[in-house]
């Protein structure tokens, strides 16, 4: 995975952690994938994941003791280990190897959860038989081509790629 400080030029974007803010993350994300021209379908799945990720995020990373209120502000506050932090999501979008990939980095100070250690979600049980949440993560693992979780200091780092389908093409003249 690309090092969150050090990745390629694209775009990046910080908001509050509150899902209510999705609609702006979404369209960050979208005006960034319309002007780099990648290809609707690999759009469509990027912006689904998107909503995903920033729900989660928001709904439970800076949760506290009380689980309706996270236990900081949009200001300040203390995550899990004791430093502070703002309630906040930072997403970074980049286009790699000439659209022939697209990434997305969503970054936030909330309590440590790697998604991509959920035990997969058995989609042939009865919906009664099986456990509330980690639909949302599947469908995630489903539709991209990478999907990584780091601890990157107090923060969790989720890194996704989708490949656009595309071939390069060299094209070689004597």
């Amino acid at each position: 995975m690309p090092v969150f400080e050090d990745f390629p030029m694209g775009s990046e974007r910080i908001f509050p952690a509150d899902h209510a803010r999705l609609s702006d993350a979404t369209m960050f994300v979208r005006e960034f994938l319309d002007d780099v021209g990648c290809p609707q379908e690999v759009a469509a799945s990027l912006l689904l994941c998107v909503e995903e990720i920033f729900v989660n995020i928001a709904l439970y990373a800076y949760r506290g003791a009380d689980s309706r209120r996270p236990d900081c502000t949009y200001a300040q506050g203390a995550n899990d280990e004791g430093g502070d932090h703002d309630c906040t999501v930072t997403i970074q979008c980049a286009e790699l190897e000439h659209g022939l990939r697209y990434a997305l980095w969503f970054h936030d100070h909330g309590k440590a959860f790697d998604p991509t250690s959920r035990r997969p979600v058995d989609i042939n049980a009865k919906p009664e038989d099986r456990p509330v949440g980690g639909l949302g993560i599947f469908l995630i693992q489903r539709m991209m081509d990478v999907m990584i979780y780091e601890r990157v200091g107090s923060g969790n780092v989720v890194y996704v790629e989708k490949s656009s389908g595309r071939r390069l093409q060299c094209i070689h003249s004597v």
